[in-house]
């Protein structure tokens, strides 16, 4: 009897325990869905609040153009050229900031086993334009295409490599990028290397930090890398890169987790 009292006494404890535990679960579900809803609404007034006035000036700013070509001289029609290009810095920056919050998102940490030699073509698919007009060259070599990551995260990665590979090109030759993966005993090691401008080995420390640029020639804003070092590191990861000015660059991706056998 005073065995099945403590059994009794055991099964009353654990279903309190239970229910307290199924009680705080709930809490942390609810307040993940709240801080998602004030990343999700964020997200729209960055996207729609902030990008709706910026294409009205660039409508207008073509328009007030086109009225006035046949009255200015080149050299006033180059004005025009200056607030269209801001504009089109500040839309992108606009648009790398909703990527940098939809990165935040505490939920969808769902992940995938994914062919990451797919996902290069499929992004070179993207560049397509970029790719013909500049003559560059993709090579990949990898001893295993598979890893386990999310997808959204690993595309806005790789995609972010490779379009600064073909838009920090050099001058004087086409742009020639390296995809390498190779599997390390409970890493992966992907590198993405290119010929293109590099960076000045002065600005190498403040790399990854958001809004820095280095070339002011080339149009950017300076979060492309942030992002991608952001994402690495919500999963763990590290990014660093190897970079000879005038020579290009090497970013070396570290990412904690088995490749799929």
């Amino acid at each position: 009897m005073r065995k099945l009292n403590r059994s009794d006494e055991k099964s009353t404890f654990l279903t309190a325990e239970l229910q307290a535990s199924s009680q705080q679960l709930r809490y942390s579900n609810e307040e993940l869905a709240r801080k998602n809803k004030e990343l999700d609404n964020l997200i729209h007034i960055i996207s729609h609040d902030l990008k709706t006035p910026i294409m009205s000036l660039q409508g207008s700013i073509e328009i007030l153009e086109r009225k006035l070509a046949a009255k200015i001289d080149e050299k006033e029609k180059h004005l025009f050229a200056i607030p269209r290009k801001s504009a089109k810095r500040l839309s992108e920056t606009i648009k790398h900031l909703s990527e940098v919050i939809k990165s935040q998102k505490l939920a969808d940490n769902y992940e995938e086993d994914i062919d990451l030699c797919a996902l290069v073509k499929e992004i070179e698919a993207e560049l397509q334009n970029t790719i013909r007009d500049t003559g560059a060259r993709i090579t990949v070599n990898m001893d295993n295409c598979w890893i386990r990551y999310k997808r959204m995260h690993l595309h806005s990665i790789m995609q972010n490599l490779l379009t600064n590979a073909l838009k920090f090109r050099h001058p004087d030759r086409a742009p020639l990028v390296e995809i390498m993966a190779a599997s390390k005993e409970k890493d992966i090691e992907i590198r993405v290397s290119d010929n293109g401008l590099g960076i000045p080995e002065k600005g190498m420390s403040d790399l990854f930090h958001k809004y820095k640029r280095f070339h002011e020639q080339v149009e950017g804003t300076g979060v492309g890398l942030y992002l991608v070092q952001q994402l690495l590191s919500m999963h763990g990861g590290t990014i660093k890169a190897i970079s000879q000015e005038g020579q290009g660059t090497t970013f070396i991706l570290d990412l904690p987790i088995d490749p799929i056998r």
